[in-house]
């Protein structure tokens, strides 16, 4: 089988390996559709991630259909065409034990990864906890944007965003934009802002109804959600919200990367900041449900379709800022 290989900083190479083989409680299922992320894009660009090999297979976000199981799967069976997720908690650590499955201590132990391949193996404690069956109606170009959606519904449930609540959103790539589809939907304002103006207009076209290129000055919001992961952002984001209001940090910065808080806006204006991180099945299982609602335009933030073999070129487009999310399908 063709399966994608990152070799180090913008290098990519499609090989020939052996089609997987499932140990007990795995699945392998053969891939209809992965989609491109943030994450897959910074690896690309930087030749390094602390939880991923390198050299190594490629791709992280997926949907397909069970074409062999291991000993032990009840749930599913060749021919089933399910939607899942690249992790799963071991559901036995001392955080998994207290409900904090996004913190498990060995999350990251067994991985799906190499999704951008004809086939991948499932991992089963993934297989346990965060594979699903795709629900009917459910488009294989759709369903892999269950992992972004389940970190968003996360990072929502943090939040907390009241229906009569002002939020601003920093950063307009995809994730910024579900956070904005998902507070509109709750009834609340929101205001959407990204300094590309290409991602800007791509997210008004998708539904986000207030996008702009800088925040306002002396703005005062109930809460922002920092998608950037940018340091500066980081800490401005207090300065743009009232006492009392929030911030959600969303876009991760490396380890040991200082921030330097006003501490009289914090202490004195009571304002919180709210860390988040992962997701949990519960979300997970969420995000299936409302992929499967079609109450929102998940189709409308893919931006193309490439075929395995042009994968390459599928990232180098995203490199240059052509789209959004592309799919890439065997």
């Amino acid at each position: 089988m063709l399966q994608t290989w990152i070799l180090g900083r913008k290098r990519l190479e499609l090989r020939e390996v052996p089609v997987p083989k499932p140990e007990p409680g795995e699945v392998v299922i053969r891939v209809e559709a992965a989609t491109t992320c943030g994450t897959d894009l910074k690896l690309y660009r930087r030749g390094h991630h602390p939880k991923i090999p390198i050299p190594g297979p490629f791709g992280h976000e997926y949907t397909g259909t069970v074409v062999d199981i291991g000993e032990g799967v009840e749930l599913f069976k060749p021919g089933d065409p399910v939607i899942g997720v690249n992790t799963g908690p071991c559901q036995a650590c001392s955080f998994c034990r207290r409900g904090l499955w996004n913190h498990c201590e060995t999350l990251f132990d067994e991985m799906v990864i190499g999704t951008y391949a004809e086939f991948v193996k499932i991992p089963a404690r993934v297989v346990q906890t965060n594979l699903h069956l795709r629900p009917s109606g459910v488009s294989p170009i759709v369903a892999p944007m269950v992992e972004p959606l389940a970190s968003v519904l996360h990072g929502m449930l943090r939040l907390s965003p009241k229906p009569h609540e002002r939020g601003m959103v920093i950063g307009s790539g995809t994730l910024g934009i579900l956070f904005s589809l998902l507070l509109q939907n709750l009834g609340v304002e929101v205001v959407l802002v990204g300094r590309n103006p290409r991602k800007n207009r791509w997210a008004q076209e998708i539904g986000v109804q207030q996008v702009i290129e800088t925040p306002p000055k002396n703005s005062e919001f109930d809460f922002v959600i920092e998608c950037t992961g940018n340091p500066e952002v980081w800490s401005r984001a207090l300065s743009w919200t009232r006492p009392g209001g929030r911030v959600l940090l969303f876009g991760g910065l490396p380890k040991n990367v200082q921030i330097p808080w006003d501490a009289h806006d914090l202490h004195y204006g009571e304002r919180v900041l709210i860390g988040t991180f992962h997701f949990t099945p519960q979300e997970v299982q969420h995000a299936v449900h409302l992929i499967a609602s079609q109450n929102l335009p998940f189709e409308r933030l893919i931006t193309r379709t490439y075929p395995l073999t042009r994968v390459v070129e599928a990232f180098e487009a995203l490199d240059r800022g052509e789209g959004l999310k592309f799919v890439i399908q065997p």
